[in-house]
């Protein structure tokens, strides 16, 4: 770790190989394993429509399992054990199969049958979907176990902190004030969290004559508002490109498709030939970085780039 002085600052970006190199159990298959057992999940071979109500004083009430069953079984498909999986597999469902097993499943009584009813049963699927990615990801989230985890790294004290992880572990563990760190998908404290697919608008994701449109407003949904992030931790952006920064350290950054939006945003307003980026030996160690060396070139990236940090583990 460069010793910085002046205006100069290190840029840490953190993501969850960070804590996993802490030997937290944050990977997604750990979020599904946890819905499995909190909702009694058991597969059902078919998709089928969650139940979805409105309680006496307007709250929604959901079908927990009917919901994780769906989520799990639909992501199933595509996703695998990674968060970046799981984002790039919330961009890839394939609604037509969906909807054809779905329109199967309905009989000339099921209050979801007809072409009327389409926009019914999206808002089903949608609300479903999004109690699995934000109730019950904040409740496992808060549920791991953090009292344990001992410092690894040397890290800066006054270098700033844009983390992709829910969380805690650099305020707590390492000490890092808070004004330093923008948990740009929010945090367990903060709430909110946020996950969802990077996938342009105006593509055509489903082919069914009745369904189509209502398909579309579910992959709308499920889409990941970076611009909206970036907004809501201005001050932090603002703060953090007031100085200048020649070093960024990416630690256990996946640096999903997802993601590279907040790439684009922060490369655009610095001048990167004057930066250099530096890759841990966590990323080095899975043979990740050249995948991600790509993309970071894509998205305007111009300087130095180490490809391991043997120095910053203790």
């Amino acid at each position: 770790m460069k010793k910085q002085s002046n205006n100069q600052v290190n840029l840490y970006i953190i993501g969850n190989g960070f804590d996993l190199s802490h030997n937290l159990p944050t990977k997604y298959s750990d979020f599904r394993e946890y819905l499995v057992k909190t909702t009694h999940y058991f597969p059902r071979g078919y998709l089928s429509v969650p139940d979805v109500a409105i309680g006496h004083h307007g709250d929604v009430i959901v079908d927990e399992m009917g919901s994780a069953c769906l989520f799990i079984e639909w992501l199933d498909w595509n996703s695998g054990e990674t968060w970046s999986d799981l984002e790039d597999a919330l961009g890839e469902l394939d609604y037509d199969s969906v909807f054809s097993d779905i329109s199967q499943e309905l009989d000339d009584d099921h209050p979801f049958n007809g072409i009327y009813d389409a926009e019914d049963l999206a808002d089903s699927i949608r609300t479903s979907v999004s109690w699995v990615i934000t109730d019950r990801l904040l409740e496992w989230i808060q549920s791991v176990d953090t009292q344990n985890v001992k410092k690894k790294y040397q890290l800066d004290p006054f270098g700033f902190y844009l983390t992709f992880n829910y969380t805690m572990l650099l305020e707590k563990i390492y000490g890092i004030s808070s004004n330093r760190v923008c948990h740009i998908h929010g945090s367990i404290e903060e709430g909110d969290l946020i996950i969802g697919h990077g996938c342009p608008y105006g593509q055509e994701i489903c082919h069914n004559f009745i369904y189509g449109d209502s398909a579309q407003a579910i992959h709308d949904s499920l889409r990941k508002n970076t611009k909206k992030a970036i907004e809501r931790h201005g001050a932090f952006f603002g703060d953090l490109f007031s100085r200048k920064i020649t070093d960024i350290y990416c630690l256990g950054c996946g640096i999903g498709s997802a993601d590279l939006p907040y790439f684009q945003f922060l490369f655009s307003a610095i001048n990167t030939k004057m930066v250099r980026i530096h890759f841990s030996e966590f990323e080095e160690k899975r043979g990740e970085c050249v995948k991600k060396i790509a993309r970071l070139r894509a998205v305007g990236f111009k300087g130095a780039i180490s490809r391991c940090l043997p120095e910053l583990p203790r």
